[in-house]
């Protein structure tokens, strides 16, 4: 029996407990402990009931099995997260590349967007340039036709 929790005990401290249940029964419980790092789903606990001599005859062979349904599910679950890993990788690289190609074509169509925008605001500029000439245009006309007295300070329009 020690030989088996030999195994158990490389990984993970143990918690063992012997009780009397009566009947010539004893109930036996081990509870592994779990480790840091470690899933601890794989840490189950084990309760077994019986005699002493089934005990004795019985329990070396239950240590060696859940030894290794252990190891198995552990292994099982380190390849699961391998895999998971790997599809993790493989997606965010794919949509990398999409992004990427996304950006390229935006920055290719964004540059004639740019330059649309940019030639249709200058020919906002050109028509704003106009208009603020031809109000500046109407402003000295009515200053030059403007005539100040200048002892009244008083302002005369020549043109009525």
């Amino acid at each position: 029996m020690f030989v088996e929790l030999a195994e158990i005990v490389k990984e993970t401290k143990l918690t063992i407990m012997v009780e009397d249940v009566g009947g010539g029964n004893i109930f036996l419980f081990v509870h592994p402990k779990p480790v840091e790092g470690k899933n601890t789903a794989l840490f189950v606990p084990l309760g077994f009931t019986g005699t002493p001599e089934e005990l004795d005859k019985n329990l070396s062979e239950l240590l060696v099995r859940y030894t290794t349904k252990r190891q198995d599910l552990a292994e099982s679950l380190e390849a699961a997260e391998a895999v998971m890993d790997a599809a993790k990788k493989l997606a965010q690289e794919e949509a990398t590349k999409k992004s990427r190609k996304a950006t390229k074509k935006t920055a290719a169509s964004g540059k004639t967007q740019a330059q649309e925008k940019q030639n249709t605001a200058g020919d906002e500029d050109e028509t704003e340039t106009e208009d603020d000439d031809l109000e500046d245009t109407e402003s000295v006309k009515s200053e030059e036709c403007a005539v100040s007295d200048s002892d009244s300070g008083d302002e005369e329009n020549l043109f009525g």
